[in-house]
């Protein structure tokens, strides 16, 4: 069971959140203004729908018997919105072929995630295909909108030094990118957010104030 918790940690919001802003900064820093706004509005709105969704189940008891359904995943969510765009990242400099690769691995990456949340018992099918789903959307969009967005142009530069000015810099941001993400996964994993605690804890309290409205 230890390579399943192993796995699993891995899709901890401890580490998962501190990624994704790491993706919003190189995507800000890498001049993809759209981008960075659909990384930031995707993950902000599929984060609350998995805290909405917990929350609902436990102030509430809505949910799904049949499906076994209590709440979106929020380690798979945050995984197949993460590692896609982490690899992506990691590899752009290597050539689109390579960055179309490690986009796929991601994907098979943070799936196994949602996998081992099965597997240990920590959720059921439902949850975690819903996850994927939400997730998926996410990388996808944002993926998609990056592709999409040509990187804004160093007018004050001539076109020369300009072109090998963003060539440096587009290699020092992705190697700062990577030792970053390296940093986070090192330090983070292992540790356990303590959010469906505060859910459990909270939700109660939220239905009877509710009650008294």
């Amino acid at each position: 069971m230890y390579p399943l918790f192993f796995l699993t940690n891995f899709g901890d919001p401890f580490l998962t959140i501190p990624l994704a802003a790491v993706v919003l900064c190189w995507l800000a820093c890498a001049s993809r203004p759209r981008a960075a706004c659909s990384w930031a509005l995707g993950f902000g709105c599929g984060a609350s729908l998995v805290a909405l969704s917990k929350f609902a189940y436990a102030a509430w008891d809505i949910g799904s018997t049949t499906l076994h359904f209590t709440g979106i995943s929020g380690h798979t969510m945050l995984s197949t919105a993460v590692y896609p765009p982490v690899a992506a990242i990691c590899a752009s400099r290597a050539g689109p072929v390579a960055a179309r690769y490690a986009i796929y691995a991601g994907f098979i990456f943070a799936v196994s995630i949602g996998l081992s949340r099965v597997a240990i018992g920590a959720h059921s099918w439902s949850e975690v295909v819903s996850g994927c789903v939400l997730g998926g959307a996410i990388a996808v969009m944002t993926l998609r909108v990056a592709a999409s967005t040509p990187r804004l142009a160093a007018h004050a530069l001539p076109q020369n030094h300009s072109n090998t000015y963003r060539t440096n810099a587009a290699k020092r941001g992705t190697a700062a990118f990577v030792t970053a993400a390296l940093t986070i996964v090192l330090l983070g994993h292992g540790h356990i957010a303590p959010v469906s605690s505060w859910i459990t804890d909270v939700a109660p309290k939220l239905t009877e104030w509710w009650s008294t409205l």
